[in-house]
């Protein structure tokens, strides 16, 4: 029996962290220098362990015509197992050998030339932030991170010309906010004030008030949006008031903003959804999308 499956799909770019010259400092990542470091080690579909977490590569391929490659990872577990059940008898536990997982993938679509990530979302398995801690353990950096930063859907042409007017963030949890990640980024100014005060959560707004001025510091707050979207699982909401010339004000929701992609697939019954076939997927919707996202991105077409 088949049946449809509409999966989702944000875009990214990747990059590292590290410290330089005693300030914080950033540069894109070469995600298929990475590729073939596991390969070199010989990492391929072996479970790894990293912050309790357990997971595996299961497939990495390249199209050297398109310099796009696809990586597949999957989150293992070996409890809460699901059961199995047959008409007129009890269900019963899946079994497991002492080496067998269940598990749950993502897929990655990568584009050399941009950094670009496409990034499968599956909630039970590895999100952005643990993909980022799984690359980092797998290259045994102690001193550098890799993070990824959503590419803002500027097709809202609010967002790209209008004036921000008011901007409202929620945090859920300030206490995990890594020192190491903002540094003396925006963010950190606004959550060190909260933290000193003994805040676990807390909610700011921001906005013009009463005043001539017509805007807020739209810099400022694009790279605080960048921050906020740096430390995502930290925030529980984002929104920026925009008012544009001929039109009337409107709220956006920075973290419904991400640029993203919906395909469908058919899936089998008792069969799991094929790499080959999620890669060609993802690869024809890309290229499809790759104009747009350079040009958000400012990078000239190669």
């Amino acid at each position: 029996m088949n049946y449809k499956r509409v999966i989702k799909f944000r875009y990214f770019q990747i990059f590292e962290e590290f410290e330089k010259d005693g300030k914080n400092s950033k540069e894109l990542f070469d995600f298929s220098q990475w590729l073939i470091l596991l390969k070199k080690k010989d990492l391929l579909q072996k479970s790894i362990e990293f912050y309790e977490i357990k997971a595996r590569i299961e497939k990495i391929e390249y199209d050297r015509k398109n310099n796009i490659a696809a990586i597949r990872l999957m989150k293992l577990r070996d409890v809460n197992i699901p059961a199995k059940a047959k008409d007129g008898e009890d269900a019963e536990a899946i079994p497991l050998e002492d080496d067998e997982y269940i598990t749950e993938d993502v897929t990655m679509l990568y584009d050399d030339y941009s950094h670009i990530l496409m990034i499968q979302s599956n909630r039970f398995s590895l999100n952005e932030a643990k993909i980022c801690e799984f690359i980092r353990h797998t290259l045994g950096y102690t001193d550098r991170y890799i993070s990824v930063a959503p590419i803002l859907d500027e097709g809202t042409e609010a967002l790209k010309t209008g004036a921000y007017k008011t901007l409202e963030v929620s945090f859920s949890n300030m206490t995990y906010l890594s020192e190491d990640k903002i540094g003396k980024r925006p963010l950190s100014a606004i959550i060190h004030p909260m933290k000193d005060l003994g805040g676990i959560s807390g909610k700011i707004s921001v906005s013009l008030g009463h005043t001539k001025m017509e805007t807020l510091n739209r810099i400022a707050i694009r790279k605080l949006i960048e921050d906020l979207k740096d430390n995502e699982k930290h925030i529980r909401s984002a929104r920026l008031k925009v008012k544009s010339d001929e039109s009337e004000a409107e709220v956006i929701d920075l973290f419904d903003n991400i640029s993203n992609d919906y395909l469908e697939f058919t899936l089998v019954s008792r069969e799991v959804l094929a790499f080959d076939t999620m890669f060609s997927g993802m690869e024809k919707k890309f290229l499809q999308r790759k104009a747009e996202l350079y040009k958000w991105l400012k990078i000239p077409e190669g």
